[in-house]
């Protein structure tokens, strides 16, 4: 069992820890993005929640299947995006949430205009795909969707609008008959 001093020790070290943490902004200055870009130490920041709130309630919104109360939150979040990175995201998003409203003309620009910035978005070419179904457009769904797969093979959304193709592309026709007209003697 740990005693009093064990637990000021563990303490003491993670202070230290943070300290020295703290203390080097410099060490930090050094970091390097995902594109090679090097961080200055003003740019590190702590944020708690969401950078872009708006953004984070309207895709909650539309994930929990409420696209009426989430268009106008990702609205807002659209506004607010501070990289082209967010605003890409956030038109996929407000397509989305046209195409769960049933407006896929609508849903299409707002598509069209995220896969102008970044035509390699497999979210948003899924997007777009869903919004040529819904206008019956099925060789562009497709087209889409096999772009959207090379990109992106092992996803489920992927694989979900693949299966709502498939059931409007082919159609299952029934094998069984049921005649329910009135029968007469006769």
């Amino acid at each position: 069992m740990p005693t009093t001093t064990d637990s000021i020790r563990g303490l003491s070290r993670a202070f230290a820890a943070l300290t020295l943490l703290l203390a080097a902004p410099n060490a930090l200055a050094d970091s390097r993005s995902a594109e090679g870009r090097v961080h200055d130490a003003t740019e590190i920041k702590t944020v708690i929640g969401p950078e872009n709130f708006f953004a984070a309630e309207g895709l909650a919104l539309l994930r929990d299947g409420d696209p009426e109360k989430a268009l106008p939150l990702l609205q807002k979040g659209l506004k607010r995006a501070r990289t082209d990175r967010e605003f890409v995201i956030g038109l996929s998003n407000i397509c989305a949430a046209y195409v769960l409203l049933k407006e896929p003309y609508t849903a299409l620009t707002y598509c069209d205009r995220a896969l102008e910035m970044k035509p390699r978005f497999w979210r948003a070419l899924n997007n777009r795909a869903l919004a040529y179904l819904g206008m019956d457009d099925l060789p562009r769904a497709k087209a889409d969707l096999d772009s959207a797969t090379v990109l992106a093979p092992q996803s489920i959304k992927l694989k979900q609008t693949r299966e709502i193709y498939e059931r409007l592309a082919n159609p299952v026709e029934p094998l069984i008959i049921i005649d329910d007209s009135p029968m007469t003697d006769g």
